[in-house]
């Protein structure tokens, strides 16, 4: 059974399922937007979609004029990944699962959007209460995701 992780960046907490997932007798394949020099690679290479063009054309214009607050911002909520290699990397591998990081960003909407093509068992990877709080813009943001496009939430409380 192959399972594919679909991230902004791959995090070294997510080691430890790839690992205990390997050891069941899966096949895992993590894709990623970004690499970061800070994570361990000692279990796993993600592949890297990286950014759309649209993205970089864009970043350019935000590096110049926005606000440090909006760059900020920018890189985690807007960003829009390399949508051919996304598709191409995803109908390759055949997943029979999808495990998407994260909840608030382009690049979660179009993972899933594309990844839908593919398979049918796609699950929202979430972390709550530390990192996003129970704010009312997170519960309108789960409610339209698992009622209005059933997408299956797996979730952590930290």
């Amino acid at each position: 059974m192959k399972i594919l992780f679909i991230v902004p960046r791959y995090h070294t907490n997510l080691i430890y399922r790839v690992k205990a997932l390997r050891q069941a007798g899966y096949k895992v394949k993590v894709l990623a937007l970004r690499q970061e020099n800070s994570e361990s690679y000692e279990v796993l290479k993600p592949e890297i979609i990286g950014y759309g063009k649209l993205y970089e054309l864009l970043s350019k214009l935000v590096s110049k004029y926005g606000s440090l607050s909006f760059k900020k911002k920018w890189k985690i909520n807007w960003a829009i990944p390399n949508l051919k290699k996304l598709k191409r990397e995803i109908k390759d591998y055949n997943p029979d699962f999808v495990f998407i990081r994260g909840q608030k960003s382009l690049f979660t909407v179009f993972s899933y959007i594309i990844t839908r093509i593919f398979c049918s068992n796609i699950y929202l990877l979430v972390q709550t209460n530390k990192h996003y709080g129970e704010t009312f813009k997170k519960k309108i943001a789960l409610f339209f995701l698992k009622k209005i496009i059933k997408i299956n939430l797996l979730t952590k409380k930290i």
